[in-house]
């Protein structure tokens, strides 16, 4: 067996080296520097409260294979901040450094802005909100919109209480019309902070549209 694993030793190492030479010079090549926003999430948190911070985002800068950076395990990136527990309404600050940030492999972080965060706990309530979706472009030329429905017409959210009344309503991200022709059904997401979950997770908002009639 181990006369097996040193037969062609030689070729074999050198095959390795070849292999980390051209994977050097692909990543070299390919490299550039970006800057891109992520958002800010707090890990374990207390039961029964929720953090209210004055940094949602955060605008970093990283450095790596375009192919990496443009890649859906990089799209998943998050900064990562662990709660500590302190009374409510506490202030505690944060410097945020790369020590927060996951990125995958041959990704570096060059810098991250803000470079500090606040936070404080305050108790969690659950609100009902209007979802009111977001809209953007026109229909075709000689449509028009008949109906906007949203499934579900309100959501549940776990808010801070202290912000409970800024949530009677919720809106959607941007939902794209531009030239729609036709009846669209299209799944989309609230524009909330990463704090705040809802309930149901899925929206559906229905755009009908028709042809414009004329006159005789």
């Amino acid at each position: 067996m181990i006369r097996t694993l040193f037969d062609n030793l030689t070729y074999k190492l050198v095959a390795l080296l070849f292999a980390i030479i051209l994977w050097a010079f692909v990543t070299s090549t390919d490299k550039t520097t970006v800057s891109v926003t992520l958002p800010v999430h707090f890990v374990d948190v207390p039961e029964g409260v929720i953090v209210v911070s004055d940094v949602d985002y955060v605008e970093a800068q990283v450095a790596g294979p375009s192919s990496i950076i443009s890649g859906r395990q990089f799209q998943r990136s998050r900064l990562e901040i662990p709660v500590e527990p302190k009374p409510l309404g506490y202030e505690t600050v944060v410097s945020l450094g790369t020590e927060y940030l996951e990125v995958p492999f041959g990704v570096e972080v060059l810098s991250i802005k803000p470079s500090v965060a606040r936070y404080h706990l305050d108790p969690v309530t659950v609100v009902e909100a209007t979802v009111v979706p977001s809209l953007l472009g026109e229909v075709a030329r000689g449509y028009k919109i008949t109906r906007i429905s949203v499934s579900p017409a309100a959501v549940r959210l776990r808010v801070a209480q202290e912000d409970a009344d800024r949530y009677a309503t919720v809106r959607t991200t941007a939902i794209d019309i531009h030239q729609i022709g036709q009846t669209r059904r299209i799944h989309t997401s609230l524009l909330l902070p990463p704090s705040v979950q809802w309930e149901p997770v899925d929206i559906v908002v229905t755009v009908e549209v028709a042809k414009e009639t004329t006159s005789p």
